[in-house]
């Protein structure tokens, strides 16, 4: 059954890739063309997600993700899955936004993601992220333009 096969390949770039850190199965589930985001620069395919991978695993170190709920249809697996980890190193990823001093606070971050798998490969995913736990959890309660995050009222 297709969708299964769908379902088990996203299941592999959760467990294998970022709860694991096997990154180079990248190289077997994603497409040559592949963009983590619809403006990412490249390098595109396994190599995108490598970065990416890299990235979150440096700002939080213990980073892992269950995976909540996951259903499939045709070549889309949606998944609901909970992030967790904690701010052990600076976030600054928004060019011309402040960085986010690592604060060592934990959090918990629910992301909604559509994915498109073609032949085996995942070939684009469609994401929505609640980046309030993390931001909140960072200390911050919004990034100002070349500046740093003002001070949370729940710190």
């Amino acid at each position: 059954m297709l969708t299964e096969q769908n379902k088990a390949i996203v299941r592999r770039y959760y467990e294998e890739m970022l709860n694991q850190r096997r990154f180079a199965i990248a190289d077997e589930i994603f497409a040559r063309d592949f963009k983590p985001f619809p403006d990412w620069p490249p390098p595109y395919g396994p190599e995108s997600i490598k970065q990416m991978l890299i990235f979150l695993t440096t700002v939080f170190p213990d980073l892992r993700v269950t995976v909540d709920d996951e259903l499939a249809e045709d070549d889309k697996v949606a998944t609901l899955v909970t992030m967790y980890g904690t701010h052990t190193n600076a976030i600054d990823y928004i060019q011309g936004f402040g960085a986010i001093p690592p604060t060592g606070r934990l959090f918990e971050v629910p992301e909604f993601v559509l994915w498109q798998v073609i032949d085996g490969k995942i070939v684009e995913r469609k994401t929505v992220l609640d980046f309030l736990p993390i931001e909140f959890g960072a200390g911050g309660t919004g990034l100002k333009p070349g500046g740093e995050c003002a001070p949370s009222p729940l710190s």
